[in-house]
């Protein structure tokens, strides 16, 4: 039986400057966190009582012993973290006084993740599949392999969940080619998940209506837009709907949206069905409910793993919004 959520891509150390509304040139303290969007959305699923395997690459290095013991000690399946003789990947990161942050990437390691006949079955395996790299359209043995993967994903009734996670710093001066690999899969995929800049950069308009509907004419099922401060816009081919934010005093958004979608895969890992619960409004309204708790709760502390709630937590804050 299909029970588990798998996430692929990288798994890297965040450096976060404490010298809060500084640039990097002028930050001289970095705390060591770990990081990279997919393993932040599987430790969100598991520490939300899901069951989730995680496929990436990191060094043999002190840095690499120290994310796959955060992953193990979350109780995250790793028998897909492989290890390279690569030096692990690291970002630097600067956050400004509203929460906003600033990158820069230094890669290694989460380049070499190799497809294998395991990785294989296991996606097929699994009830849903969540691609959220930030790296894994950058050149390496990662492209080859995420990109078979979301072919599978997109072919079997694994629940494809894809979060194109565009950083400028990585694919500046590649745009374009950026562009036309999330065009490539879109049509495989059986919800998206962007950000609300994402939304304008993929579909060149600041119209968050228009730029749905361009996506939609680009094979676009369901269209999943995290609006920060706004909230969350759903749309679907049938119905859309609208989740208000929460009013928190926000210390850090790195990881929130991580967060956000690792709770909605969540929920949706308990339904016999995942894609028709994807079209029920009432379902979708709860669920996202749920998730915008969840990102709110991240963004109210340093980091982006470390700060996801629990389940617990999840809902002591649930019962005091009422």
């Amino acid at each position: 039986m299909k029970n588990q959520v798998i996430c692929v891509g990288e798994l890297l150390i965040d450096f976060i400057c404490t010298d809060v509304n500084v640039s990097l040139a002028n930050g001289n303290v970095f705390h060591k966190k770990a990081g990279g969007a997919p393993a932040n959305v599987a430790v969100s699923v598991s520490r939300l009582g899901g069951n989730v395997a995680y496929a990436g690459c990191v060094g043999k290095d002190a840095f690499g012993d120290f994310l796959e013991g955060v992953l193990s000690a979350e109780g995250i399946d790793t028998r897909h973290l492989a290890r390279s003789d690569k030096n692990t990947t690291l970002a630097f990161v600067s956050l400004q006084e509203d929460g906003e942050r600033d990158f820069e990437f230094f890669r290694g390691a989460d380049a070499d993740l190799q497809l294998s006949d395991a990785l294989v079955e296991e996606m097929k395996a699994s009830k849903i599949a969540h691609f959220g790299s930030a790296t894994a359209f950058l050149d390496g043995a990662l492209n080859k392999a995420y990109k078979t993967l979301m072919s599978i994903a997109g072919a079997s009734d694994t629940l494809f969940s894809l979060d194109p996670n565009y950083r400028d710093g990585l694919f500046a001066e590649k745009q374009t080619a950026f562009k036309a690999c999330i065009f490539e899969v879109l049509p495989l995929a059986d919800i998206i998940k962007v950000s609300e800049e994402e939304l304008a950069f993929l579909t060149d308009t600041q119209n968050m209506s228009e730029g749905i509907d361009r996506l939609s004419k680009r094979g676009a099922r369901r269209v999943l837009v995290t609006r920060g401060r706004k909230g969350a816009y759903y749309w679907t081919q049938s119905y859309d709907l609208h989740t208000p934010a929460y009013r928190i005093e926000a210390l850090d958004t790195t990881g929130a949206g991580d967060a956000f979608i690792g709770a909605v895969l969540s929920q949706l890992l308990l339904e016999n069905s995942p894609a028709i619960c994807l079209d029920t409004p009432e379902k979708m309204r709860e669920i996202l409910k749920n998730a915008s708790i969840v990102g709110a709760c991240t963004c109210e502390r340093i980091g982006a793993i470390e700060s996801m709630p629990t389940l617990s937590e999840f809902a002591s804050r649930k019962k005091s919004i009422g």
